[in-house]
C-alpha cells in the first residue's frame, strides 16, 4: 500500500501525526520521538527505512539512534535522499553494524535491489527472538 494525501481536504500531517509536545520533558536532554518512515521485519530482523528531501540530512537525534540500532548487527537502516512527492530517489546511505556509509548516488531500481537483497538475507536467517503467534503475544 502507498499512503499518498489529497490535501485539499487537509494535510494528512496535520490530520494524522501526533504533536509530541507533550512529552518535552518526559527524556533527558531535549530528546522527543521520531518518525520512521518504513520498517520492515523478517525473522526479528528490521530494516529502517528514512526518506529526506534533497537537501536535507539526518539530524543528530537520528544518526546517533539509528547508528546504534544497527549495532547488533541484525538491523539495517536506509537513508533515502530524493523528490518524495514524486516518490524519485537521488541517494542513499547504508548504516549497517553502526557503520554509517557514504552518502551515494542511487535510484528507484538500485533501493529496490538493496532492500531485496536484505530481504533475501533476513529470510535466509534463523529467527531472532522467539517465534509466538499475535494471540500468543496479547497475552
Amino acid at each position: 500500500m502507498t499512503l499518498r494525501h489529497d490535501c485539499t481536504n487537509g494535510c494528512y500531517a496535520q490530520l494524522h501525526m501526533p504533536d509530541w509536545d507533550f512529552l518535552r520533558g518526559a527524556f533527558p536532554r531535549g530528546i522527543q520521538p521520531t518518525d520512521l518512515d518504513g520498517f520492515i521485519e523478517i525473522n526479528g530482523h528490521f530494516l529502517t527505512l528514512e526518506w529526506k528531501g534533497e537537501g536535507a540530512e539526518r539530524t543528530d537525534g537520528q544518526r546517533f539512534a539509528f547508528r546504534r540500532r544497527t549495532l547488533n548487527q541484525t538491523d539495517a537502516v536506509l537513508v533515502l535522499y530524493g523528490d518524495s512527492q514524486r516518490t524519485q530517489c537521488t541517494a542513499m546511505r547504508v548504516i549497517v553494524n553502526g557503520f554509517i556509509g557514504q552518502r551515494a548516488p542511487a535510484n528507484n531500481q538500485r533501493v529496490f535491489e538493496r532492500c531485496a537483497r536484505w530481504a533475501a538475507w533476513a529470510q535466509s536467517r534463523v529467527p531472532n527472538g522467539p517465534r509466538q503467534t499475535m494471540k500468543e503475544g496479547a497475552k
